[in-house]
């Protein structure tokens, strides 16, 4: 029988975990790469329907079993906690199969999609700019900047838009590089840096940055309304540095839809197994948002360049 349960929301959806184990410090304590930075959480469900539920048993058989909105996880999950196992691939990793199984059934259910990108708002205009883009684009150098200049955050990391065009307040944490430390802490004086959050990944070593004084002060905003902008980042080209205009309709209609399935469509890896579920999401929703966020954009533009030519056309943007 579980003796652990918590209940928390992610973009007014209900979920519950299950657990004959405790969970409270891996869910909420900030460590880079767990559901508490991957999205914005609230605990503390009011008593209405619970969307889905997971249920995780600490034995030693491995098995991943998916019924309808439910989950139960069974393996030697303890491990998975362990100082040397990566976290991206843990249970509330980024890539791990809890992470997973949420972007699944949002999608599916609610018509949810989810770009690998980061979203800012006009703190006095009807702006918005979302800016698109891999490890190492230049995601993070972008909400530094914009933050620093007046910008409020959105999500740093994973925007989450409806197939009504609603975009949720998301992720307020961030992971930047060690060579960004002194640029945050001298330049966003809210912000909060976690020195002793170290991760290694392909891309290099990053810190975990709390941002979250600089969010937006409601839940979501609706789309409809806002100038927006889609900015596809490619940090360090010189290029595109003033904001080249995207001419080639279907090279933006391949990034976003990269961006919007690389996160749910990724191999659910648990317990260092590759496991292959029936959990892809819904390609039809993430079509439908995909063309609503492309036809309503107002500027398309591929912004490349250094921290200083960010800035610049983030100030632009922000004075008109």
């Amino acid at each position: 029988m579980e003796n652990t349960e918590k209940k928390f929301s992610i973009a007014g959806a209900n979920f519950k975990i299950k657990s004959n184990f405790e969970i409270e410090s891996l869910l909420y304590e900030p460590q880079p790469y767990n559901l508490h930075i991957n999205y914005l959480i609230k605990d503390k469900v009011k008593k209405r329907d619970i969307f889905t539920i997971v249920i995780l048993r600490n034995n030693k058989n491995l098995s991943l079993h998916v019924k309808g909105r439910n989950l139960t996880i069974s393996g030697k999950i303890d491990a998975m906690f362990e100082r040397e196992y990566n976290p991206q691939f843990g249970l509330f990793g980024n890539k791990g199969i809890i992470h997973h199984f949420i972007l699944h059934t949002l999608e599916n259910y609610l018509k949810f999609s989810f770009l690998h990108a980061s979203a800012i708002l006009h703190p006095h205009r009807k702006k918005i700019c979302i800016a698109l883009g891999p490890s190492g684009s230049g995601k993070s150098v972008f909400v530094s900047n914009a933050l620093k200049i007046g910008w409020k955050l959105i999500a740093t990391e994973q925007v989450i838009i409806s197939a009504d065009g609603e975009i949720f307040k998301g992720n307020q944490y961030d992971n930047i590089s060690p060579k960004a430390v002194d640029f945050i802490e001298s330049q966003l004086d809210r912000a909060v840096v976690f020195k002793e959050k170290q991760l290694i990944e392909p891309t290099g070593q990053k810190l975990l940055a709390n941002l979250s004084e600089y969010g937006i002060s409601v839940n979501k905003l609706l789309l409809q309304g806002y100038e927006l902008n889609l900015v596809v980042l490619n940090f360090g080209n010189l290029s595109h540095k003033n904001g080249t205009p995207i001419i080639d309709e279907d090279f933006l209609l391949r990034v976003m839809q990269y961006s919007s399935s690389e996160k749910i469509c990724a191999p659910i890896i648990f317990d260092k197994n590759i496991f292959k579920l029936n959990m892809n999401g819904n390609s039809k929703n993430r079509t439908t948002t995909v063309n609503l966020i492309i036809g309503k954009a107002n500027k398309k533009i591929v912004l490349g360049g250094n921290y200083t030519d960010f800035e610049r056309w983030l100030q632009y943007e922000y004075l008109n």
